[in-house]
């Protein structure tokens, strides 16, 4: 499915601590990874939901409250937020508060600083699979949801939200289905708990795959990485990136920008970097099996990519999920990023995490990267989905 890069499997809580989501087969489950130097363990994980549904999640981390939101299917037809709180390597979750009559897929969490909410999109089953946008703020181990809002109303996979806390705006990006795949995006506002959205720009003309967006807060501009889809045999090929300037609720672009041109990426994701200042890109090459990072660095309204890393390479494993974590601070003078990768395997699905640094050093010599399967740690059973 082209939504999977944008699922939020994994995010950093500390300089040494991330929780990562799984699927079991049975249970869906979160578990807590300290990274120390060159490994990582785990802790026990905790079941949050039961319910077997391939829905979509989402999972955002909450600097001021200490804790992380996740949204997830509890049902065929609803979905539920529940708040989960670290302490040490464990993890305890709240009770799960549904989301009403909205039921979210290809879900995107983005987490306003300005305003302590975050910012569930999706796009809503129970409503033709409209683009959907919801506030959620956390009191304890409370969530408590805001009214749902339609940013754009069309039909929407893909969905990608990101927050610029420079504008203290946040940004979706999505393939808009009613008008032919293009790619969209919108800007939002977030005041008095009430949500309301610009006018809908159209970023390009090709067919759109799949797209992340990130805020770069070195440049403060937009990025947009997106695959373009062939459109003869349906394809993911060639990768592009947009840079975006906000001005009120509206935004624009520069040119287009070719970042990869392999005609083989199905999967994409992208992430901010504090300490490179830098955003950070992950894409699979399906035909060489690789997991590939760049680095990009914004000028004007452009971005240039430096290095292609191949950070993962199992062949017979396929890659159907892919995420990127930079360290959310500066505070580490190692400077590490995170990669989660979900694998079909040996016919099971299978989730590991990498641990690298964040430079991913000339040809990979000094990758420090810690992998694991099911059979072997609990953090990596059976993916989120």
């Amino acid at each position: 499915n082209n939504s999977n890069s944008n699922m939020n499997n994994i995010v950093w809580i500390s300089d040494t601590k991330f929780v990562a989501l799984f699927y079991d087969g049975t249970d869906r489950n979160a578990v807590v990874g300290t990274v120390d130097g060159t490994s990582i363990t785990y802790g026990t994980p905790v079941t949050y939901g039961g319910y077997a549904n391939l829905g979509y999640i989402g999972m955002s981390y909450d600097p001021d409250q200490d804790k992380i939101l996740i949204i997830y299917p509890s049902s065929s037809t609803v979905n539920s937020a529940i708040v989960g709180t670290v302490s040490g390597t464990s993890i305890s979750f709240g009770t799960a508060v549904s989301l009403g009559s909205v039921e979210l897929d290809e879900t995107s969490i983005a987490y306003d600083t300005d305003q302590n909410t975050h910012i569930c999109v999706g796009r809503d089953a129970n409503n033709s699979s409209t683009l959907t946008a919801i506030p959620i703020t956390i009191s304890g181990t409370t969530p408590t949801i805001g009214s749902a809002v339609v940013p754009h109303a069309v039909v929407s996979q893909a969905n990608s939200v990101c927050y610029d806390a420079t504008n203290q705006k946040h940004v979706i990006a999505y393939r808009n289905d009613t008008t032919g795949d293009r790619l969209f995006c919108v800007v939002g506002t977030l005041s008095g708990g009430t949500l309301t959205y610009g006018t809908a720009v159209q970023v390009d003309t090709y067919i759109v795959g799949q797209c992340c967006v990130v805020h770069d807060a070195s440049a403060d501009k937009i990025v947009i990485a997106s695959s373009k889809i062939n459109s003869f045999n349906q394809a993911q090929a060639n990768i592009y990136s947009h840079v975006g300037t906000i001005s009120g609720t509206s935004i624009s672009f520069g040119s287009t920008t070719t970042t990869s041109t392999t005609n083989a990426v199905s999967l994409i994701n992208t992430n901010y970097s504090s300490k490179l200042e830098k955003t950070v890109m992950l894409y699979y090459n399906y035909t060489t099996d690789d997991v590939i990072a760049l680095q990009g660095t914004v000028s004007g309204t452009a971005i240039s990519y430096a290095g292609s890393y191949t950070v993962v390479n199992d062949p017979g494993a396929t890659p159907i999920t892919i995420s990127i974590s930079p360290i959310p601070t500066i505070r580490d003078a190692t400077n590490k990023i995170l990669v989660y990768v979900k694998y079909s395997y040996s016919g099971s699905i299978e989730t590991r995490v990498y641990v690298y640094q964040a430079t991913f050093t000339e040809n990979n010599a000094a990758i420090i990267r810690s992998s694991s399967r099911d059979r072997e740690l609990p953090s990596t059973v059976n993916s989120s989905r």
